[in-house]
């Protein structure tokens, strides 16, 4: 039997066609894609060069420490030996505390001298410091106490 195609038929087939080409022309949805992660952003290290320090190179010869120098004073008699160096804040020194007196340790005692009232000679064994303030004045100068107020002897126009 011949079959009649009859216009819903038709219809039907020509819809299904329809909705078969426009699916087939959608693009496949794809699964969404893992997020990127991006790595922590490490604020860049600015390398700079250390800064320039002036530096000079002196002969042994041309330095001397002072802890334990003898200081010398009228008629180039030993008067004591300097102990410690006494800075101010913006660390100038300001006076030499020197141990004076004694004998072998025993009675001996500190006194502050100021910084310039030293005076300094070249010797061939290195340099001579001595004090140009009478002995008996130094000897009856008050005593240094670390941490406690500081009279220092010799302060410039202070007539010593």
């Amino acid at each position: 039997m011949p079959q009649v195609v009859t216009r819903s038929g038709l219809v039907l087939v020509a819809s299904v066609a329809f909705v078969v080409a426009a699916v087939a022309q959608q693009p496949i949805p794809q699964p969404a894609p893992p997020p990127v992660v991006q790595p922590a952003t490490v604020p860049a290290v600015q390398h700079t060069a250390p800064p320039v320090v002036a530096a000079e190179q002196v002969a042994s010869a041309e330095l001397t420490g002072l802890l334990g120098h003898v200081v010398l004073g009228a008629k180039d008699a030993e008067l004591g030996r300097i102990v410690d160096l006494l800075v101010d804040g913006q660390g100038r020194v300001r006076a030499v505390v020197v141990d004076i007196g004694g004998f072998m340790g025993v009675g001996s005692r500190k006194v502050a001298v100021a910084w310039g009232a030293l005076r300094f000679a070249a010797k061939d064994k290195g340099p001579e410091i001595s004090i140009a303030i009478p002995s008996d004045r130094i000897k009856s100068w008050a005593d240094y106490i670390a941490d406690r107020p500081v009279a220092i002897l010799g302060v410039p126009d202070s007539g010593q």
